[in-house]
């Protein structure tokens, strides 16, 4: 599917695998594609209108939000979740256990444990998608986004099922990851992470092409950036927020953000900041801006950096995960830490300070490391010398 996550990954690499020989090395076999999803709908500018009065009088729809006692409760609504997502994972799963093969890439913890009851003596690589453990990406995410991290991974059944997902580590053959820098994030919210007893893999994420267009450069116009993403907690738009009402004002210091991807309605409002929703033509969003910021509290190697890269784009990047890996490759990166409003702001003034030529600079930067080591095809070769370890492994 043409999603991000695992879906979205397995559908690139599939398109290289069809159009790069792999000189009969291996034989691949990848799941169905998902069904084409029925054209979304518009609504009548009258409906429209309507929609937005009701909300402007009522105000935003009340979503059920679990109260923090059921949060805290042992066996209660985080227990739920957990495992609602984990049976709806073996489920999406089950066609693949169907399948013979040597080894199983399974891109989903929740379903290593199925796998290996079903598959017999076949090798499981667990492929990580997440950049902090499952219990606390979806009741973080889904349950008080509000709340620090700390404390929904100290909450009992988050606990419980991190020493699950510990368990599931440890029954994989090997568990890959996009790099080093992405298990330190994995680590920093339980340090047994670094100790499971399993072998790691290291294998980029690479993409498709983005055309590597340069922005507006008339004058006149105020330097442009875009936080392309959600609105989830991990990804730290709140901190984006409180840190544009720390610039200066916007006549002595030009320069906006593009929010892409977030519902207008659900985020706040700031002279700075350009509320686009959901944007379908990312190459061309990308092609319109100066700088890509990234204010993510755990990052394991995102989507939205490579694109960026790969539209020869200045990186602003809080230093943390999968993000210090695309300093260390060579891409024009700016970093900035702590993941405060007070040093994103101080970022901040220095990039929208910047010249046109410096921006090109480090944006040329940027597209050169996506040349080198980020593009589909290499992620495609990578994962056949993975096949290779694979396969020396099955044959001792």
């Amino acid at each position: 599917m043409r999603t991000g996550g695992p879906a979205g990954y397995l559908l690139e690499l599939r398109r290289q695998a069809e159009e790069t020989s792999a000189e009969g090395r291996h034989s691949v076999r990848f799941p169905e594609s998902a069904p084409r999803p029925p054209a979304r709908k518009t609504s009548s500018p009258s409906l429209s209108l309507l929609r937005r009065w009701k909300r402007a009088f009522w105000g935003p729809p009340q979503l059920y939000r679990p109260s923090t006692e059921e949060m805290n409760r042992k066996g209660g609504i985080v227990d739920d979740l957990l495992t609602r997502a984990a049976a709806d994972a073996v489920e999406l799963c089950r066609p693949s256990f169907e399948a013979s093969a040597d080894v199983f890439f399974v891109h989903d913890v929740f379903a290593v444990e199925a796998a290996k009851a079903k598959l017999g003596p076949a090798d499981i690589w667990l492929m990580i998608h997440s950049p902090m453990p499952m219990a606390l990406y979806l009741a973080w995410n889904w349950g008080h986004p509000e709340r620090p991290w700390e404390e929904i991974a100290a909450l009992p059944d988050v606990r419980r099922w991190i020493e699950k997902e510990l368990e599931i580590w440890g029954m994989a053959d090997r568990v890959v990851l996009p790099c080093p820098e992405a298990l330190q994030d994995l680590i920093r919210v339980d340090p047994r992470f670094e100790k499971a007893s399993v072998r790691f893999e290291y294998l980029l994420t690479g993409s498709s092409a983005v055309s590597a267009q340069s922005s507006d450069d008339s004058p006149d116009r105020e330097p442009l950036g875009v936080f392309l993403g959600s609105a989830q907690a991990y990804r730290g738009l709140d901190v984006l927020f409180e840190a544009l009402s720390l610039l200066p004002d916007r006549r002595e210091l030009p320069g906006q953000i593009a929010i892409a991807g977030p519902d207008p309605e659900s985020i706040p409002s700031h002279e700075r900041a350009r509320k686009l929703g959901r944007v379908e033509n990312v190459p061309a969003l990308l092609a319109s801006v100066d700088f890509l910021v990234n204010t993510n509290r755990f990052s394991l190697f995102d989507l939205s950096n490579i694109e960026a890269a790969a539209a020869g784009k200045l990186l602003l990047l809080h230093a943390v995960g999968g993000n210090r890996a695309l300093s260390r490759l060579g891409a024009g990166c700016h970093l900035f830490e702590p993941l405060t409003p007070e040093a994103l702001a101080e970022a901040l003034v220095e990039v929208f300070s910047m010249s046109r030529d410096a921006l090109a600079a480090q944006g040329i930067k940027s597209r050169e490391c996506y040349e080198r080591h980020l593009t589909a095809k290499a992620m495609w070769l990578r994962h056949l010398e993975l096949y290779d370890k694979a396969e020396s492994r099955i044959a001792v």
